[in-house]
């Protein structure tokens, strides 16, 4: 688990060459920097998560859309542009057994919005409207970047990689308290999956960010 590699394991696309976030020191940058992120979205959408589902009564494994299920009154969401709202539900919902809070279909019965849970945290997908600014990714670029904190990243990362998506860099670990790996899901965005080894506080992860950047030259 703690093997840096710049090895690619991919499914239904790969990263351009010279671009492997295994291959330099930018990797281990990334890696610090996204950390940050990655605790953020775990600690904001726990406690949100555990009061939908104890003021609905309702499970929170299910695949299936909740008809009853409270939705949030406070919080943040991350919402996805996608050209497929449907097909990008059934990637988050079989790779990460994603609890669906809604699944709106056109008169067609196309899905086109979907927002789900992962691990504690709410996101969602939309198909692009340019008419509201919401693009999908265009091939190799994306503006953004998500993190979620899950229990088991081998685990996770062989569920994405098998569901279509692209492992961007295998597990490594986070100095001594965090595992790292990342991917792209099949609809451009790129993912960053974290699992805690132990806890830790911002300082922490500050001195070891700080370290990273004096050991070799970087861009921002």
């Amino acid at each position: 688990m703690d093997n840096d590699t710049n090895s690619q394991a991919s499914v239904g696309g790969t990263e351009p060459e010279g671009t492997q976030p295994g291959s330099d020191g930018k990797t281990r940058r990334l890696v610090l920097k996204m950390a940050g992120v990655g605790g953020v979205l775990g600690a904001a959408g726990a406690a949100g998560v555990a009061g939908i589902a104890a003021a609905s009564g309702e499970p929170t494994s299910s695949a299936q859309p909740q008809p009853t299920l409270a939705y949030p009154t406070k919080g943040v969401a991350s919402i996805l542009g996608v050209t497929d709202a449907g097909a990008a539900l059934a990637f988050f919902t079989s790779a990460f057994d994603a609890t669906v809070l809604l699944a709106a279909k056109n008169p067609a019965g196309d899905i086109v919005h979907a927002e789900f849970v992962i691990d504690g945290t709410v996101l969602g997908v939309t198909n692009e409207d340019p008419n509201f600014g919401i693009v999908a990714p265009t091939p190799g670029a994306t503006p953004n970047c998500e993190a979620v904190i899950v229990q088991d990243i081998q685990s996770s990362i062989d569920r994405v990689a098998a569901n279509g998506g692209t492992v961007l860099m295998e597990t490594v670990e986070v100095a001594d308290f965090m595992l790292h790996a990342c991917f792209r899901d099949p609809f451009g965005h790129n993912w960053h999956l974290f699992q805690v080894l132990r806890p830790f506080t911002a300082a922490e992860l500050q001195r070891a960010i700080e370290q990273d950047l004096t050991e070799e030259s970087h861009s921002y």
